[in-house]
């Protein structure tokens, strides 16, 4: 029998630079039996090997366990080795992005009074307003450490985006404020 009768016709061909996101989401359209056979990694369009279902989860799965060893524990963002690991990358790629720093003012005073406790709340509103505020397929937010986050946006309207995490900051920390800290 001629190999076309076991063979597909259209089988999944996948760029080797797609992010393993991506490729995740794609196969998770697929039947079982497409599935099953594997997909092709191409290069500029030109075969360069074979993966399997098996091959992606081990992949994912060992990106998650690096995420979480070096996730801040407080806020479960990345923190300092992811960031550098995506600096780089941006750069090596010569990928347009816009760093942007995000610091809470007079955060350890706010410490010092109102407790450690409500003050690592405060940090987890920063963190979840920069997330929300970002696009999550194409900028990166980490947590450098205590007040301190960073924001890595290909985003083009990032100024847009920074201007709504201080007004959504600015509106919500009155309520963590004492009616004499507020006058």
């Amino acid at each position: 029998k001629p190999c076309s009768h076991l063979m597909n016709p259209e089988p999944k061909c996948l760029d080797h630079e797609l992010p393993i996101q991506e490729v995740g989401l794609s196969l998770s359209r697929l039947d079982s039996r497409t599935l099953s056979e594997g997909f092709i990694i191409t290069k500029e369009g030109l075969y360069l090997g074979m993966a399997n279902v098996q091959d992606l989860l081990a992949a994912i799965t060992e990106m998650q366990i690096l995420a979480a060893r070096y996730a801040n524990p407080l806020t479960l963002l990345p923190g300092n080795v992811p960031i550098n690991s995506k600096i780089d990358y941006l750069i090596q790629k010569k990928i347009t992005f816009t760093a942007c720093h995000f610091d809470i003012d007079r955060f350890k005073p706010y410490n010092d009074v109102y407790g450690y406790d409500l003050g690592d709340e405060i940090i987890r509103l920063l963190g979840s307003l920069i997330v929300s505020y970002s696009d999550t397929e194409i900028d990166f937010v980490g947590h450098i450490g205590g007040d301190d986050f960073i924001g890595l946006y290909q985003s083009k309207n990032w100024m847009e985006r920074c201007t709504s995490i201080l007004h959504g900051f600015d509106s919500k920390i009155i309520q963590y404020l004492s009616e004499a800290d507020l006058s």
